[in-house]
């Protein structure tokens, strides 16, 4: 049986996990694997895998490969159960692409589009790779993409502007609850 004290602390803990996770995300009509990309956003000439979908405890979440001669471009969507989880998941992404020898100088020309509706997003790039990642409320989307003759700065542009599209479409329905 709980002492006192072992109670104090059970609900001293379920209080900051509470506050620490904050309030639970919009009930939406937006499954994340209906938010993966389709291959119309992506450069012709590469292999794709079909869209995979995985469950981890917290987070549900949905990815695609389209393979190239230059190496993988994959993209996957994530959904949190709030925004809190959301934000630090892309903190901590941030926090360790910012370790790799990567800079926003080293994207491509033709890579400039920027969201208007995501929370947070970064573009990162090295010799041969790059990464987009940004937050629309609790959900994360990542591309990571092997530049080269398929995936340029222009192929890269145009799949980050459908990924906001697809986003932007998913946060304006209506709250089902």
């Amino acid at each position: 049986m709980p002492t006192m004290t072992n109670r104090k602390f059970l609900l001293g803990f379920a209080l900051l996990v509470a506050c620490a996770l904050g309030p639970g995300a919009p009930d939406r009509d937006c499954v994340t694997r209906d938010l993966v990309i389709g291959l119309e956003a992506f450069p012709p000439g590469g292999n794709s895998t079909s869209v995979n979908r995985s469950s981890a405890p917290i987070v549900d979440n949905a990815y695609r490969g389209v393979y190239y001669v230059e190496g993988p471009t994959t993209y996957k969507v994530a959904r949190f159960p709030n925004a809190n989880g959301a934000k630090r998941d892309f903190e901590q992404r941030k926090e360790h692409d910012l370790g790799w020898p990567r800079s926003e100088s080293l994207a491509p020309k033709a890579t400039v589009y920027r969201s208007g509706v995501a929370d947070q997003q970064y573009l990162l790039c090295d010799e041969g790779l790059c990464i987009y990642f940004a937050r629309y409320q609790e959900y994360t989307t990542m591309v990571a993409a092997n530049m080269g003759p398929n995936m340029t700065g222009e192929a890269l542009n145009k799949v980050i502007m459908e990924v906001d599209r697809k986003m932007t479409e998913c946060l304006a329905k209506p709250v089902l609850k």
